[in-house]
Order: C-alpha cells, then sequence, then structure tokens
C-alpha cells in the first residue's frame, strides 16, 4: 500500500486505515479519526473544552440590564431584546448621554431567544448555568457543523479540517462568552439543523421540507442573524440542483413562505434600530445599501484573517475600508484561482457571501460571522490542501498561513476571546464604579469618559451591591477619544472644547447618529445642569460646549471626575478664566484589559 497523498481527497466512505509499513503522518490520522463516526465525540468535546472558558467569565454589559429587567416581573418575548427609553427624562437623569438621539429606539424580534433567557429569572445568581446554556448550544453547534462538512465535502481530510477550523475559531467566542449574545449562537444552532435537514432531504430525492422549514423558523425566531439560512439554501439549490428557476424556487416553497411571515411580522411590529450609529436604520435602504458595501472589505477580512475587525470601530472608516480591500482582493483572487470549481466549494462561497448583505445593516463585528464562518472555512480547508500541492512557494506559504491563523492562533486565542468582545467595556465599568463614594451623592458629572455606556452600566453594577448607594444623578459632559481643553469660565460654568468633536466614530455615539445631534446655539435643559452648544463641527455633531450649572462648580453636593489611565479620578476644576487641557485617549489605553 502506497504512502497517502497529503491532499487527503478520498471520497466519502473511505475510512480504511494505512497497513504498519506504511504508517500515515500524523496530522492524517488525526483528520481521518475526526471524520470517522468517533469523530462527532472529539469534536464537541473540544467544543465543550474550549468554551468551557466562559464559566468564570461572569455577567457583562448587556447581562446586568438583562437580568435587573427580567427581575422587574414579566418579560415580553416580543419585545425583550431592545428598549425605547424616554429621551427626555434619560438624558436628563445622565441614563443617557445628552446627545443621544430623541428618537432612539431599540426593538429586536429575538422571542425564542428571549424564552432561553428566564435563567435570570429561575436562577438569577448562578451565573454559571446561563454560561452552561451557552456552552451547551455551541457544542451542539460544533456537532452540527461536523455532520454538514461530512455530508458536503466528498474528501475525508478537508471535511474534517473544515470541521476543526470551524470549531476553533476565536470569533466565535465573543458569541459564546457573553451571554446577552445567546441569541447568536441559537440562530446558527438552528440555521445550520435547517441547511443539514433540507441538504439529507434532497439527497434522498425527497421534496418534503417542513422539517428544514421549521428548523428555519426556528432560526428567525432566535434573531435576525437566521436569515442567513436561507442564504445557504439558495446557495444548495445553485451548486447543487439542476432544472429551471420555476422549479428550483418550488422546492424552496415553505422556506420562502417561512420569510414572508417573519417579514410582515418584523415590519408590521416595526422592530429595528433607530436613532443609533452602531445600526443603520432599514427606512433608508441606499444608505444601507452604500456603507454595506464600503464594509464588505471589512467584513471579508473577518473571514479571512484574525479576529481584529471589531478594533476598526476606533480607527478612521475610509482608511480601514481601503486597507482591508488592498490585502482582501488580492487573498480571495488566489484561492478562486486556486480551490478545485466543485459543486461543494461553490456552495461555501456563494453561501458566506450571501450571508453578508443582512449584516450590512449593523457596523462590523466578528460576533456576527458564525454562519458566514461556515461556507468560508469550507473554502479555506480545500485552498489548504490545494496550496500544499502547489509548485508556486508563494501558494503553499500562504496556505499555510491560513493554518496557522485559523488553526493554531485561533485555538489559543479561544479562551482569551471568550469576554474579548464585552471583557475591557465591563471592567472599565467597574473601575468607574469603584471610584465612586459609597454613600449617595445627590450629583456625580463625568467630565469625560471612553465610552458613553460605561455610566449606564455603573448604574446596574451599583444597584448590584448591597453596600452601596448609587448617586442620585451620574452625568457625562464628553465620551470618546478626543484631546479635550476645559475651561472655567465663571464660577459656575466650564467650557469644553473638544477637537475631534463629540461622536467622532459611531463608537462614540452608540445611542446618537449625527442627523440628531444638538446643532451650534441649541440649548437643553438637563437635571441641575444646561448646557449650550458653541460650535459645531463641518459635518453638524457638537465641538465646543458650555455647561452652566444652578451652583459653584466645586458645591459640596457635586463631584467632578476625569478620567486618568484606566480609571476615573476626583477633579479639581481651574480657577476662573483659567483652561486644562485632557490628552487624547483610546479605547486600548483607556480600558482596563
Amino acid at each position: 500500500m502506497s504512502k497517502p497523498s497529503p491532499v487527503l481527497a478520498e471520497p466519502l466512505g473511505a475510512r480504511t486505515r494505512p497497513s504498519s509499513s506504511a504508517r500515515s503522518p500524523w496530522y492524517q490520522t488525526a483528520l481521518t479519526e475526526l471524520y470517522s463516526p468517533r469523530g462527532l465525540w472529539w469534536i464537541t468535546g473540544l467544543a465543550f473544552l474550549l468554551a468551557a472558558g466562559s464559566f468564570g467569565v461572569g455577567l457583562s454589559t448587556d447581562d446586568h440590564v438583562a437580568r435587573a429587567n427580567a427581575q422587574q416581573g414579566f418579560v415580553n418575548p416580543l419585545t425583550a431584546f431592545g428598549f425605547r427609553p424616554q429621551p427626555g427624562l434619560d438624558r436628563s437623569s445622565g441614563y443617557l448621554a445628552w446627545w443621544s438621539s430623541p428618537e432612539l429606539s431599540v426593538k429586536f424580534l429575538r422571542p425564542l431567544s428571549v424564552l432561553t433567557h428566564a435563567d435570570f429569572i429561575l436562577w438569577p445568581n448562578a451565573v454559571w448555568a446561563m454560561h452552561g446554556i451557552n456552552i451547551l448550544l455551541y457544542t451542539v453547534l460544533a456537532g452540527l457543523a461536523w455532520w454538514l462538512y461530512r455530508t458536503l465535502i466528498p474528501g475525508a481530510a478537508i471535511a474534517a479540517l473544515a470541521t476543526l477550523l470551524f470549531t476553533v475559531d476565536e470569533g466565535h467566542a465573543q458569541a459564546v462568552g457573553w451571554i446577552s449574545s445567546r441569541n447568536t449562537v441559537l440562530c446558527a444552532v438552528f440555521g445550520l439543523a435547517a441547511i443539514g435537514l433540507h441538504v439529507r432531504a434532497r439527497q434522498r430525492g425527497k421534496t418534503e421540507t417542513w422539517k428544514s422549514a421549521s428548523c428555519f423558523a426556528l432560526a428567525l425566531l432566535a434573531g435576525e442573524g437566521g436569515s442567513a439560512t436561507f442564504a445557504y439554501l439558495i446557495a444548495y439549490e445553485v451548486a447543487f440542483e439542476t432544472g429551471a428557476l420555476r422549479e428550483r424556487v418550488s422546492r424552496l416553497w415553505a422556506h420562502l413562505s417561512v420569510s414572508v411571515l417573519w417579514l410582515m411580522l418584523y415590519l408590521g411590529g416595526h422592530y429595528g434600530v433607530h436613532g443609533s450609529s452602531f445600526y443603520r436604520e432599514l427606512s433608508d435602504p441606499l444608505s444601507v445599501i452604500g456603507n454595506g458595501l464600503a464594509d464588505l472589505p471589512l467584513w471579508i477580512a473577518g473571514l479571512l484573517g484574525p479576529s481584529l475587525i471589531g478594533s476598526t470601530l476606533v480607527l478612521p472608516p475610509v482608511s480601514t475600508r481601503l486597507i482591508a480591500a488592498a490585502v482582501c482582493l488580492p487573498v480571495c483572487i488566489v484561492i478562486a484561482r486556486t480551490v478545485p470549481p466543485t459543486r461543494e466549494n461553490r456552495f461555501f462561497a456563494l453561501g458566506a457571501l450571501l450571508c453578508l448583505p443582512p449584516l450590512f445593516t449593523t457596523v462590523t463585528q466578528d460576533r456576527l460571522l458564525i454562519m458566514a464562518s461556515f461556507g468560508a472555512f469550507g473554502v479555506l480547508s480545500s485552498f489548504i490542501f490545494a496550496a500544499a500541492q502547489a509548485a508556486r512557494r508563494m501558494l503553499r506559504v500562504l496556505g499555510w498561513s491560513m493554518l496557522a491563523i485559523h488553526g493554531g492562533l485561533a485555538a489559543l486565542l479561544f479562551m482569551p476571546m471568550l469576554s474579548g468582545g464585552t471583557g475591557p467595556i465591563e471592567l472599565g465599568s467597574r473601575a468607574l464604579v469603584a471610584a465612586l463614594p459609597k454613600e449617595a451623592t445627590e450629583q456625580v458629572v463625568l467630565v469625560n469618559v471612553p465610552l458613553e455606556l460605561l455610566p449606564m452600566y455603573a448604574r446596574y453594577i451599583v444597584r448590584e451591591q448591597s453596600d452601596r448607594t448609587p448617586p442620585e444623578l451620574l452625568q457625562q459632559l464628553y465620551a470618546g477619544a478626543s484631546e479635550l481643553t476645559l475651561t472655567r469660565v465663571d464660577d459656575s460654568t466650564l467650557e469644553v472644547h473638544a477637537k475631534q468633536g463629540w461622536g467622532a466614530f459611531p463608537i462614540e455615539r452608540i445611542f446618537g447618529n449625527i442627523r440628531d445631534m444638538p446643532r451650534k446655539d441649541e440649548v437643553l435643559q438637563l437635571e441641575r445642569m444646561q448646557l449650550r452648544v458653541l460650535a459645531s463641527t463641518s459635518d453638524g455633531r457638537p465641538e465646543r460646549v458650555q455647561f452652566r450649572f444652578p451652583s459653584s462648580l466645586e458645591s459640596s453636593d457635586r463631584l467632578l471626575y476625569v478620567w486618568q489611565g484606566k480609571a476615573p479620578a476626583l477633579w479639581r476644576p481651574p480657577p476662573v478664566g483659567h483652561s486644562e487641557v485632557l490628552p487624547a485617549m483610546t479605547l486600548f489605553d483607556a480600558l482596563p484589559q
């Protein structure tokens, strides 16, 4: 028996073991074992071990809000994911920043995911059990990926490698380790189940697709991410099926019906996000499509490289998009020319690409790429094996690089990334809580914070601590990275000049947008504070704002803080007529890691 080729493109079912006289390389043996029926236990065990690191993560950011809301009483599954604040009241008290949009509305249709969050009511203090549900879901997801890759890919080693890369992808860790992101994993579980059931029915020559359509409905009820399921159903019809267009569409009639019903419910219930820079409004489709296409290189970069696209939220969007396009375009061309033009590769590539347009409604985030990554790893595993046999050295180097990034590096980063998406924000919120006095004070004014969400999360964390009493007012003057010039105009007035203006990046105006931000000469009356916008940037954002208080800045019932290092510190304003400059900062430097 000759020594097997490193490509290992044997057909499905070819599981014969090599003789002792011609031992296979260790990686071939491992992939063969992973492809075998025992491989299901190996891959689910690996998924469990990787995800089990989240047992020590605890609650993070939105988790505090969800638990507090759940403990207040009945939670409506149709409206629990999101909120519609009272803009005047919430901005006045500081629950929302003063530049938040008066039209702010966050409303997601995720009733199935809400029902799984009954854990906030049933065992509110057993955080480990909440993480246990996420871990179990990810274990099931890895098992479904194993089954589906094995069903679709004729090369045993390629199928095994695709499963392995999908399971250890560190981009998935952000969704697994965050309790509030359970909907993302749940959508993928029912999505892959729907795809697999459809594929199995078609391979058996059946047209009954009610099981697949039912799982598709559950994926949509788990969250908007379930819409990615339909991308692979279309890709399967294009890549694997034959016949006229009408015939192909007829095979998806049940899924189309589910899509129409869900869309009617979504639009009729006025779901979606309005007034936020983190999401794009469906009422302006041209903006969604235009900005989504501009972000396309970033989404593709998230599939081809390590989980870094989240960091682009604090970088200039034009330059990051151009850099991503310059890097990704040549790599995509090389992969397209190298990967064999098989039906399964066409299916994976088309499915991954069709998963991306629904993501155009939000800014780029690695955790949202779970469904798209299923197709991407199907293509990348085929590319890695094809590149290993290529004559060109640069092609082999690129193949090994992809294996190192998505295999070795991803596995090393998976556990740290379980809290990587929200961990620094959670630690920053806790640093703010630690700096506040334990006894209630009437007014706490945060002159600057790195992120506008920190005061909101700090409120909930304080309420969870029985030895603390939250301040009556917790208000922020500025949030972001800009250099600030603070000028004491008179005894009770402080003028703040932000060199880059308020809300320079979307992450600095999560609950607001440029269109709704206060303009020059606009006056807002908040609780125990009045502000006037003295100057605006060229695109309409506040640049210089004057804050007037009803008493001296040093009044005993008011505490002023500025962010220093990785935590806030008490601040004493300069004398009347004098100024102080606060240096620019970045989220990476300002938030604890």
